[in-house]
Order: C-alpha cells, then sequence, then structure tokens
C-alpha cells in the first residue's frame, strides 16, 4: 500500500494559485486566459509550469513545492486531463492539502461532464483501464481525487473560443470566484482595507523588485494605528512571489523585550528562511547563524514595529551578508531609527484621506461601502475628530455597529468631541465604556493578564470561564468592537489586540491608584508585582530577566516595602533572595522561589501566573478567591482549604519540569480542567485524579517517563476530552477504559500501548480517536464499530496489520488517517459502507 507524506507548508505561501491543465489540450486557450486574467490583470501570484509534460515517471520537486506553496489551485479538467499520470498525481496532492490545510480547489470542467469526472465514466474510464495496469498501487488515489473535484462546485465550459462575449464572462466569473477563495495569503491582511493599493504601488514603483544587483532596505514610519503593520503585510504578499526565500517577524518592539527575546526571534528569523530551528545560545551566535543562512542569496525580509538599532543588528545582521536582490523592510514609529539605519529609502506612512476615512468608517459603523444619507453628515464629523487615524476609525465605527439609531449616533460624538484633539488613548477609551461590567473585566483581565500568558483562545476561554464570567459572549462583543482580534498562530486560535488598544486597557488599571500598585485591581509588571494587597484580582508575571532583577531589586523592595502592611515578608524575602548574592555567588538553579504566605493579604485574587518560581508552603493557605493558577511547584502535598475546594476550576501545571508528584485534588469539587503537560519527573498518576467528578478535560500530554497511569477510571464520570498524547513510557490503559460516558475525545499518539481494551465499545459519546505513532498497537478490537459518534479515527504510523470489517458500521466517520502504516496488508471493503467519510488518508 503507498503512503502519502502531506508536508504542512508555514502560513507565509509563495504563490497564490496553482494552475493544473493538460497541456496539450488547453495551455493555449483556456489555461492561457485564465492566467492572464488573474496574473497580469489582478496580480495574482500564479504557478504556471512551463515545462509541460516532458518528465519521467514522477512529479519533479519542484513542482511539488510549487502545489504546496500555494495558497489555492485552478484545476482546468479537460478530455486528456486524466490520461496523464502527472495530472493525476498533481490532484491527488491537491486534493490532499484540500483536506489537511484547507486550501481551496476551483474546477473548470472544460468540453467534459462534471458526473463523468466524478464517477470516471465516458472517455475518462478508458483512461483509467490503461492506468490500471501500470499503477495499480495508486488507482484507487486518483479516483479518490477524481470523485471529490467532479463534486465540487466549479465552472462548466462548452466549445471555448466559439464566443468571445462568453467566454469573457466566464473568465471574469473564475477571477471573481478566486478572489473571492484567497484569503490563504501569505500576511493576514484584514477583513476590509481602504487606500491601501495605491500605497503599495508607491512603495513598489520605489524599487526594482525584479533587481538582481545591490541590496535594498526600506524604511516605513508613522506613529501608532497608522497602518504601518498593514501596509508592510501587504506589500510582502505582492512582492514575495520574486524571492525563493522570506521572512516576516511581527512585533519585533514587544517580542525583543522578554527574556531571550531577541534569541528566540533570531530562531524565529531562520526557521522561517530555511524551516529548521536552530540552537542559540546567545545574540552573538544567533547572528553568525543568520549569516551563515542568509550568506549570498536573495531574500524578502520584513521586521515590523522596530524601536531600537540593535533588534535590526541582530535579526538582519549586515547588508553584506545578503545576495544581490535582497529586500529588507522596516517599520518603526521613529524616523531616528530609520536614519542611523541609512535605509535607501523612506516612506511615511500618513493618515488615510477623508474619503478613504469615511469608507472605513462606513464598513465597520453599518458594514456598507458608505453611509447611508441620514448619517453622513454624522459620519463626516465623527472621522474628523479621529484625526483619520485608522484604527480609531475602526475602533469607533465598530463601536456604533449595534447603534441604528441617529440619536445614539449623536450622543456618541458628543462624547467623542470631549476627547482632547489627537489623543488615540481617549476615543479608544470611549469603546470601552460602551462596554457593560462583565465585558470590561474580560477587557482588562485581556489587556493586562491574559495577553502575556501566551495561550491559545480554548485556554483564554477556560480561564474567564473559571473566574466565573460567560466567556464567549464577552470575547464575542470585544472582537465586534475591534477591541480584539482573533488570529491564527502555530495552527491555533489566539487572541491579538494592537498595543494602543492593550495601552489604553492597563492605563485604565493604572488610573485606580497613580502611586500605590498594591492598590491596583491588576498587577503585570514585575517591578511591581511585590505590592499586591487586598485589591488584587489578577497577577500575571515572569520572573526570568534575573541578571536585571539582580541589580535593581533592593530599589523596588525599597521602594514597595512601607506600603502595605501584610505584604512586608514577600519584599523583603524578594530582597534578601537577590541582593545577598555577589555576581560570582548567585544561585546556579533558574528557578525562584516564593513562599505562598506572601499572597494571603491578596483576598480577592481570582487569577495567578507566575512563570519560573516555584511556589513554597502549604497552597490551602493561597486566597479563597483564587479559580485560576499556573505556577512551579516541586513538591506539594495538598491544594486543599475548605474556601479553595469550593472555587477552583482549572489547575494548569504546564511545564512544571521539576514536578515529582500530584498533589492531592480529590476535594475540589468544582474542579473542571487539569493540566500536567510536560511534567517530565511525573511517574505515576495517583488515585486520587480519579475520584475528580467534576473533571472535563485532563491533559498529560508529553509526559515523558509517565509509565502508569489510572487503573479505575469509573469516577470520571463527566470527563470530555483525556490527552495522554506524547506519554511515550506509558504501555497499558485502564482495562475499564469505557467508564465514562461522556468522554468525547481519546487521544493516545506516541504511547507505547499494545492493545486498547475491549470497554472501549461503551464510549457512545465518543468522536475522535487517535493513535497516531502507536508503533505497537497491530490491531484495534471488533467492538470499535460500536463507536456510532465517531467521526475522526487516527491509525497512522502504527503496526496495524489489519482492519476490523466492524469499520463499516461507523455511520458518522468524517476522517480515516491510515498514512505509513506499512503492515497493513488490506482494507475490508465495508468502508465503502462509511457513508459520512470525507477524508480518506492513505
Amino acid at each position: 500500500m503507498e503512503t502519502v507524506a502531506v508536508s504542512r507548508p508555514g502560513s507565509r505561501l509563495r504563490f497564490d494559485v496553482f494552475l493544473s491543465f493538460r497541456g496539450e489540450d488547453t495551455r493555449h486557450n483556456i489555461t492561457e486566459r485564465v492566467y492572464d486574467a488573474l496574473h497580469r490583470k489582478e496580480k495574482v501570484r500564479v504557478f504556471l509550469d512551463n515545462d509541460g509534460m516532458d518528465r519521467g515517471d514522477k512529479i519533479q520537486p519542484s513542482l511539488i513545492a510549487a502545489i504546496e506553496d500555494s495558497a489555492a489551485s485552478v484545476v482546468v479538467l479537460s478530455r486528456n486531463y486524466a490520461n496523464s499520470h502527472w495530472c493525476l498525481d498533481e490532484l491527488a496532492m491537491l486534493c490532499d492539502l484540500r483536506a489537511s490545510l484547507k486550501r481551496p480547489i476551483i474546477p473548470i470542467f472544460c468540453d467534459v461532464n462534471p458526473s463523468h469526472v466524478r464517477k470516471q465514466s465516458d472517455h475518462f474510464k478508458e483512461d483509467f483501464e490503461k492506468h490500471a495496469e501500470r499503477f495499480s498501487d495508486k488507482i484507487e488515489r486518483w479516483r479518490g481525487a477524481m470523485e471529490l473535484v467532479g463534486n465540487l462546485s466549479g465552472f462548466v465550459w462548452r466549445e471555448f473560443g466559439q464566443n468571445a462575449s462568453v467566454d469573457d464572462a466566464m473568465i471574469g466569473l473564475v477571477v471573481k470566484r478566486v478572489l473571492a477563495e484567497l484569503s490563504n495569503t501569505p500576511e493576514k491582511v484584514g477583513d476590509y482595507t481602504v487606500g491601501l493599493e495605491s500605497r503599495v504601488d508607491d512603495l513598489k514603483n520605489l524599487f526594482d523588485i525584479e533587481s538582481t544587483s545591490g541590496v535594498q532596505v526600506l524604511g516605513l514610519y508613522g506613529m501608532g494605528g497608522i497602518g504601518k503593520t498593514t501596509l508592510a503585510k501587504a506589500f510582502y504578499n505582492k512582492v514575495v512571489g520574486n524571492f525563493k526565500q522570506r521572512v516576516f517577524i511581527s512585533n519585533v518592539r514587544e517580542s525583543s523585550s522578554d527574556q531571550d527575546g531577541l534569541v528566540n526571534l533570531q530562531k524565529t528569523y531562520i526557521n522561517e528562511l530555511n524551516s529548521s530551528m536552530p540552537q542559540i545560545e546567545d545574540v552573538n551566535t544567533g547572528r553568525q547563524k543568520i549569516r551563515e543562512n542568509v550568506h549570498e542569496k536573495k531574500i524578502l525580509a520584513v521586521l515590523d514595529d522596530v524601536d531600537n538599532v540593535d533588534q535590526v543588528d541582530a535579526l538582519v545582521g549586515e547588508r553584506r551578508w545578503y545576495g544581490q536582490g535582497s529586500l529588507i523592510v522596516i517599520t518603526t514609529r521613529d524616523e531616528e531609527i530609520l536614519t542611523k539605519l541609512s535605509v535607501n529609502q523612506l516612506y511615511e506612512v500618513k493618515c488615510v484621506t477623508e474619503m478613504q476615512a469615511l469608507k472605513l468608517f462606513s464598513y465597520h459603523s453599518l458594514r456598507k461601502e458608505k453611509p447611508t444619507a441620514n448619517l453622513l453628515d454624522l459620519s463626516k464629523k465623527i472621522v474628523q475628530i479621529t484625526g483619520q487615524l485608522p484604527l480609531a476609525v475602526e475602533v469607533f465605527g465598530s463601536l456604533l455597529y449595534d447603534k441604528k439609531e441617529k440619536k445614539q449616533w449623536e450622543a456618541q460624538l458628543e462624547k467623542l468631541k470631549s476627547t482632547q484633539p489627537n489623543d488615540l488613548q481617549d476615543v479608544l477609551a470611549l469603546s470601552f465604556k460602551s462596554l457593560d461590567d462583565e465585558e470590561k473585566k474580560v477587557f482588562l483581565d485581556v489587556a493586562c493578564l491574559l495577553l502575556n500568558m501566551e495561550r491559545t483562545k480554548e485556554e483564554v476561554v477556560d480561564v474567564l470561564k473559571g473566574c466565573g464570567f460567560n466567556a464567549e459572549a464577552a470575547l464575542s462583543v470585544l472582537r465586534q468592537k475591534s477591541l480584539i482580534k482573533i488570529v491564527k498562530r502555530m495552527a491555533h486560535d489566539t487572541l491579538w489586540t494592537h498595543d494602543q488598544i492593550r495601552d489604553m486597557g492597563r492605563q485604565m488599571v493604572l488610573r485606580e491608584s497613580s502611586e500605590d500598585p498594591g492598590m491596583r485591581s491588576r498587577l503585570w509588571d514585575h517591578n511591581e508585582i511585590m505590592t499586591g494587597t487586598i485589591s488584587i484580582r489578577g497577577m500575571v508575571f515572569d520572573l526570568k530577566n534575573k541578571s536585571e532583577r539582580d541589580l535593581n531589586a533592593e530599589d523596588i523592595a525599597l521602594r514597595n516595602l512601607p506600603k502595605n502592611k501584610g505584604i512586608n515578608s514577600l519584599c523583603s524575602y524578594v530582597k534578601n533572595k537577590f541582593i545577598r548574592f555577589r555576581e560570582a555567588e548567585k544561585p546556579k538553579s533558574s528557578q525562584i522561589t516564593i513562599p505562598v504566605e506572601s499572597f494571603v493579604p491578596m483576598m480577592k485574587l481570582r487569577l495567578l501566573q507566575i512563570n519560573n518560581v516555584e511556589l513554597e508552603g502549604n497552597l490551602k493557605r493561597l486566597p479563597s478567591e483564587l479559580k485560576w493558577i499556573q505556577c512551579g511547584i516541586r513538591q506539594v502535598q495538598s491544594l486543599r482549604s475548605k474556601r479553595v475546594d469550593e472555587n477552583l476550576k482549572v489547575v494548569n501545571l504546564r511545564g512544571c519540569y521539576r514536578l515529582e508528584a500530584i498533589p492531592d485534588l480529590s476535594n475540589h469539587k468544582a474542579l473542571e480542567k487539569l493540566v500536567l503537560e510536560r511534567c517530565n519527573l511525573l511517574v505515576k498518576v495517583p488515585i486520587s485524579v480519579g475520584n475528580l467528578t467534576t473533571l472535563l478535560h485532563l491533559d498529560f500530554r508529553d509526559c515523558l517517563n509517565l509509565t502508569e497511569f489510572l487503573v479505575d477510571v469509573s469516577g470520571l464520570k463527566r470527563l470530555e476530552k483525556l490527552i495522554l498524547s506524547g506519554c511515550s513510557s506509558l504501555s497499558v490503559l485502564p482495562e475499564n477504559i469505557g467508564a465514562m460516558p461522556c468522554l468525547k475525545s481519546l487521544l493516545l499518539d506516541g504511547t507505547a500501548i499494545k492493545n486498547v481494551p475491549d470497554s472501549i465499545y461503551r464510549l457512545q459519546n465518543l468522536e475522535k480517536l487517535s493513535l497516531r505513532g502507536c508503533k505497537s498497537i497491530q490491531e484495534i478490537p471488533f467492538c470499535v464499530g460500536t463507536l456510532t459518534s465517531l467521526e475522526e479515527l487516527n491509525l497512522s504510523d502504527t503496526a496495524l496489520k489489519n482492519l476490523p470489517s466492524s469499520i463499516g458500521c461507523l455511520k458518522n466517520l468524517q476522517k480515516l488517517h491510515l498514512i505509513h502504516c506499512a503492515s497493513l496488508s488490506n482494507i475490508p471493503g465495508t468502508i465503502n459502507e462509511l457513508i459520512s467519510l470525507k477524508e480518506l488518508f492513505l
């Protein structure tokens, strides 16, 4: 059985469209017309194979790379398309990418019937009969691809060239469809933009993009919120096709401020260029690595939001390292930085015009191209007061989206008039003030705390739910008002907000007490984190940058020490912890320990994350309102206390590499989520975990030394998701695995388990079962066919020899993965009875 490995390129793709066609049929007619309309007229980056089909038995690597590096595909299915096995290989790859990475396929049926494509009938029947003799190992994959594409919505073209007006109209429809599908651009620009195309053209006119001489540097500068990042992304998308290697580094200013921030950005820089993650110990080593990777190569590099020359020096290095024709783009709020860097071209990003601002405002407030007549004058006044700054226009427009009456607009206009001229923070604050109390709390938690936590949207929802909020509803409102956005990062949905909006939220908290940080509701700055009192509701900080703190710890402690009774012990503790060591005597451990007693005065604390810190002491003394905690713990006997037992909903101990034993959680009556991912010293799971009757989510992902899971899971009556993926030492599952009636997802990837217990048949709500990479699995029980709710089954990269015939009973199965199953000798015919199957990976 042939195995097909589908690679997953990064989000920055080189081409917008891959054009698949049979050269002898359509190269000089319909294909040429489609290419011209997309590439020459619309400037869409189209890959067109100019080498024809004169090649060997396999697709050339360059063609495979182009397929994988394209955001979408247009397939021109003509009469002779299927008599080419290269075309069929292309089509199968495109279908794989559609299934795995959601890449759109747009079919054009040129003088062929979609039904014949779907069924491989008529003249296609003869083609497949001939291929069956030579390519028996591929034929079923090809048939599946033809069937899939034949079922897709596309364009049926009869007698191309006979009627020019009909052809023109059809070409126009194809172009419109392609442009609509192209949402997966190399850099996501935005849902709605104005005046962008002309600015991109201005930038393109500054350079000869196709030049092969010299290294050029472009500097974009302008105030925050004016659209520098948006322009840089749009420009990048337009010119990226001229460069084989390219890199876009976002948020340089913010990311480089973290401990090891520049080193991590250097790793990202190299990874974006070469898809490899280097080992870098310090910035100087990173510069040398970058030099080796860019040496004499034509590269497009974008550094977004730079605020220091050293950042450019660390990431880009020296121009002479780069190959001829390279282009480096830098965006910044500070023109002086670009002057110091002696860039070739300076471009000031200015506010949009009044008409453009009006159009942008109308979209966000009314979802229309222009305001209605009765709101036109009001719209113009609002746009004028916002200073035509795109961020302010977008946020204030979104504020009015749910306000349809003219009186409501007039009321908001009066509030806007009261803001300081050109004060963006004041304008943004009006949107904050329109929120209800819960939405305000969620926004402040996001702006002050959760953005620092590097969490996915799902995890943020968990945190907010654990704090008693209606998380999904609140986040939906914040998104609708353009206060947050949901972006893809490492294949996960994550929360993002413009730093001006984040700073507006933080300013709200700073105003709670201008002099005494301890009286504020949220703390995020490690220089102020020691001042918590009864006012504190949330605290997120990271004590990674130890050397920096060693220099000023005394100042911090002395400044904060007298302010609040009850926190002296923490200030003194930290002061003593760091000041008493000279440079040569500093503790070698990267972990810092803080006593639990330090948090006792913070009676309203509900959210706590402290990275690279170990809590020492009895955790039952933590505040009773605490509902979400992430921290470093080595050995804790109990988290129990009566009040904490009643409230704690989420315990996240991810990455606690020194945690040797799971604390006793049996008395936590409200606990819903327990995460112990990457706790590498854990060897066994205590019985108490099996008695967490309220638990919904249990995650032991990548606990490499875990050998003993629970023997009895019958107490986990409400558990919906169990993750044991990456527990490579775990070889046995509990025999009563089926005693979790609510389980929906069971992930066992990469474990050492040898068999799946027969009791699995009782998991009637199971929707996803993954055994990917379980090398010892040779069979799955026949009773798997009773899992009628199962939608996804992943058995890839296992030692599976046979699939049970009962597989055909899985009427709701939509995805079946069997890639790299080298021992699988046959697939039962009952697989044809999987009426819901959408994706089959072989």
